[in-house]
Order: structure tokens, then sequence, then C-alpha cells
């Protein structure tokens, strides 16, 4: 992509950049640019030194879209929210494809993992039940197995609350830190 060289262009390529946001957020971030040129103008500035000044519509674009996605993952906590802020941030930079991703994906895989073990427990618990009924030998062992199997399901299940939690806050940090850094930032 060439690089605009008008303000119209600059404007016409960042609007179709950012054309994910909603229409109110996009127009309020049209405006600050347009109002950017405005003033560069009545300085003296050319369109040229004013779009230099402001950088590249993709490298705004991304910064603007990746913000936006963090907000929404710190206010709308969902999947799909963490998802979108995830990728946004992969985008900033090369360093979170390569040193985010594969850790991100282990760490998720094993949450899952740990997930389903509980719900399997939990079944297991429950077929544990059907057995006693189906033969009464060994009841009481039977029982406690059942009891365990139920009982650690649960507990398990618990904690992949909260560990679900910490995983959700600990990601919405680090991205706010890729961000922070991908825009020149300090640790």
């Amino acid at each position: 992509m060439n690089n605009p060289s008008t303000k119209e262009e600059y404007i016409r390529v960042l609007t179709e950049l950012i054309m994910p946001l909603p229409e109110q957020e996009r127009s309020e971030i049209l405006y600050d640019f347009q109002e950017h040129f405005n003033m560069g103008e009545a300085e003296g500035k050319s369109e040229m030194d004013i779009i230099s000044e402001l950088g590249s519509p993709p490298e705004i674009a991304r910064d603007i879209l990746a913000n936006y996605h963090l907000d929404r993952a710190e206010s709308d906590r969902s999947v799909s929210n963490i998802t979108k802020a995830v990728f946004a941030s992969i985008s900033l930079s090369l360093f979170n494809l390569i040193f985010f991703v594969g850790p991100l994906i282990v760490v998720l895989g094993i949450y899952i993992g740990l997930c389903l073990l509980s719900v399997a427990l939990i079944i297991g618990s429950i077929g544990f039940l059907i057995f006693i009924m189906a033969d009464f030998s060994q009841i009481l062992f039977k029982l406690f197995c059942s009891l365990a199997s139920g009982g650690i399901g649960v507990l398990l299940g618990i904690s992949m609350k909260y560990l679900g939690i910490s995983i959700y806050n600990g990601l919405l940090k680090y991205i706010k830190m890729n961000v922070r850094i991908a825009k020149g930032g300090r640790l």
C-alpha cells in the first residue's frame, strides 16, 4: 500500500482500516484526525508534513484496534473479546507472534484439559453409582470411589473457575504491556 499523499487519501485509508469499530467510535477518531489536519494547516504545515507527523494509517489503525479490543475485553469479559484483544496485540509486533502464541496455546490446552477432567470425574462418579445399583458386592468401596471421584471433580471444577479468571486477568495485563511496548513505551 502506498503512503497517502493528501489529507483526503489519508482519512479514506484510515477509515477503511478502522471499519471494524462501531460507527460512533470511528466517527470520533476520524474527527480527531480531521482536527489534527486543520490545526496543522492553520499553523502553516503542508499536508505531507502533517501526514509524516501522524505516521502511517496501518500502524495507527493497529494501535487503535488493539486499544479498542483491549478496552472491550476489560469491560465485557468474554472469550470472544479476549480473543480479539489477543489477535490485535499480536498484529502489533512479530515478537508477540513468536513468544506469545506458543505459550498461550500450551496454557489454554492445559486449562481446557483440566476442565474436561473435572467434568469426566463428575460423570464418572455417576457411573460408579450406576455400577453400585447393578452389583451390590463391595458396596462401601464403590460408594467411596463414587463420592471421591465426584468430590475431586467438583473441587477441580471450582479451581478451574478461579484459574480461568486468573488466566484472563493475566492475559489482559500482558496485552496491555505489549501495547505499551509496541507504542514505544517502557515496561
